[in-house]
């Protein structure tokens, strides 16, 4: 499921879509025969650009799954705050909790914007030390320390993506 989650995330950064609110509430599971199929859905705050390495502005939601960066300067948005959230959500598929759970706004924010989460290993104990490593630097407060793109993140899980990149000669960013 995480692998079509990081493709769906992928295609749209391939298309200069950043999607800006990945949380577990915007992946939506459907089935097709016995295979379950994940789905990003909702980019009502997305914000296109020329290349995925451009800054946006704007005004994010807050949530568990909100990059660091996006909380002392939400005027910076690049797909490492993407990567933050996936790693976010990654950290709750295994470990079975959020990974930043804060008991209110502002913890939530001070926990998200200082790093500050429970080891992986605490939750779920039986959790590979490579999958452990792989959300750590997900969610890694140096935004270069992240993974550079979601083929990076998907390698280092060791699983397989499938990036749907724009067709030729479309422009999917608005003039």
């Amino acid at each position: 499921l995480f692998s079509q989650i990081l493709g769906a995330v992928g295609t749209a950064h391939a298309a200069g879509i950043l999607h800006r609110d990945i949380k577990p509430a915007k992946v939506l599971l459907t089935s097709q025969g016995d295979t379950v199929i994940a789905k990003v859905a909702d980019f009502g705050i997305a914000k296109f650009g020329r290349t995925s390495q451009e800054a946006w502005g704007g005004t994010p939601t807050v949530s568990g799954y909100l990059a660091p960066e996006q909380i002392t300067d939400s005027a910076t948005f690049t797909r490492q705050a993407d990567i933050f959230a996936l790693g976010a959500l990654l950290y709750e598929l295994v470990g079975g909790k959020p990974a930043f759970p804060g008991t209110d706004l502002r913890g939530l924010l001070d926990a998200t914007a200082s790093g500050a989460f429970t080891p992986l290993s605490v939750h779920a104990p039986s959790t590979p030390r490579r999958i452990i490593e792989v959300v750590e630097r997900a969610l890694d407060l140096d935004t270069q320390a992240r993974f550079d793109d979601v083929e990076g993140f998907a390698h280092a899980l060791g699983i397989p993506v499938n990036i749907v990149p724009p067709p030729e000669g479309v422009a999917f960013v608005p003039p």
